[in-house]
């Protein structure tokens, strides 16, 4: 792309300014929020030792989200999706939900994962300040033609790409014409699922979010909250896709379970299921088949999932690809504490599954008391037998 410089003119930009009549000016709606009901889970087994409390959410009526295609022109892009115009307005991937971007782009960790020369932000009170003073132009990468913005807030995690930015990359492949796509694409699954959608790498601008961008022109798919359901038109696009990989015909697996055992290999110190292979050995006496997605390609993690009638899988990336999955089919989350299943749940609710939780005990340490990710341990024999009685 040919270069451009844009003079934001201050070292300093607020970035809490946006009015809803300036958001309802920039924004066509393609869907509206529906409201729906959280629906509880079919049983729950805790197994943690700690007597887990239930879900707040769970049977309380709510909304899943909509999504707007938002234009903003002349605009600095930082992070992995926060879109800041001249005047300070400023944008991310959720209308609600804007603190938690902020807080990940200013966190260590964000800059571990994503080095690279940014600006500084801090929060003061209600307002957020990016700090400006320390980029110099040649800090910046320009973009001097429109492009469709479709990295998400975790930019390498699959689970996110299936339910978000999956749905952007279709929006890209089927309508937007205006310029390139700009997403992260830093592993070879990320182009392979591009590829899967008719999307040629040359169509493509790769994302860096540890770079910061100034853009004639930037479009983002903003979703009206970062809830994690599947909206009514996201549903049909997942079916769709799901009927494509299964035109062949050919008979699929009625049980399946989601394992981390490779990866848990690979890392034994985090959320490692100390318990999964003799999960994995007692399942099988259940007519169970053990896949690892990772280990599958795009349309044979659709097929096996939208052909199975009969999901249990450990808590995690792996078991967003219940996306595609039917309707009604049954689903057994097992889950190292209750730290995520506000939005598992929130995600199986909202595509019409049947589903059970089973909690695990984690191992607790001084070090690791609140740690989500340590290792935890299941007791085998009490979790199979709920499986078996509802299925």
């Amino acid at each position: 792309m040919r270069e451009t410089r844009t003079d934001f003119g201050a070292s300093v930009v607020p970035l809490f300014g946006l009015t809803e009549r300036d958001a309802a000016e920039r924004a066509i709606m393609l869907e509206f929020p529906q409201p729906t009901i959280h629906a509880a889970p079919e049983f729950v087994l805790d197994l943690s030792g700690r007597m887990l409390p239930p879900c707040g959410m769970w049977g309380v009526p709510r909304e899943n989200h909509g999504t707007a295609l938002l234009e903003v022109d002349d605009a600095l892009l930082v992070g992995s999706n926060l879109v800041v115009r001249r005047d300070g307005e400023w944008h991310c991937e959720s209308m609600l939900h804007r603190d938690h971007v902020v807080a990940f782009y200013g966190s260590p960790t964000f800059d571990a994962v994503y080095p690279g020369k940014k600006p500084g932000i801090r929060v003061l009170g209600a307002e957020a300040v990016l700090n400006l003073s320390e980029m110099a132009p040649e800090d910046y990468l320009y973009l001097d033609e429109p492009v469709l913005l479709a990295t998400a807030g975790e930019p390498d995690n699959w689970g996110r790409w299936i339910v978000q930015v999956l749905p952007k990359l279709v929006h890209f492949a089927r309508t937007y014409q205006a310029g390139p796509l700009l997403c992260r694409m830093d592993k070879p699954w990320q182009w392979k699922i591009a590829a899967h959608l008719g999307i040629p790498p040359d169509a493509i601008v790769p994302h860096d979010p540890g770079r910061s961008y100034r853009c004639a022109q930037v479009s983002l798919l903003q979703h009206t909250s970062a809830d994690g359901t599947v909206s009514t038109q996201e549903h049909a696009l997942f079916q769709g896709l799901a009927d494509a990989a299964c035109r062949d015909g050919a008979p699929g697996h009625e049980r399946i379970f989601v394992s981390r055992l490779g990866a848990s290999r690979r890392q034994p110190d985090y959320r490692a299921l100390r318990d999964e292979e003799a999960l994995i050995a007692a399942l099988q006496s259940l007519g169970f088949v053990a896949i690892e997605p990772e280990t599958l390609s795009l349309t044979e993690q659709i097929q096996a999932f939208a052909r199975a009638r009969v999901v249990i899988g450990l808590g995690g990336a792996g078991m967003f690809n219940v996306a595609f999955c039917r309707p009604g089919t049954k689903l057994v989350t097992i889950e190292a504490t209750d730290h995520f299943i506000l939005g598992h749940s929130g995600i199986f609710s909202s595509l019409g599954l049947r589903y059970g939780v089973i909690y695990g005990c984690a191992e607790r340490t001084a070090e690791n008391a609140d740690n989500p990710h340590a290792p935890w341990t299941l007791d085998v024999a009490r979790a199979v037998a709920a499986i078996r009685d509802f299925i």
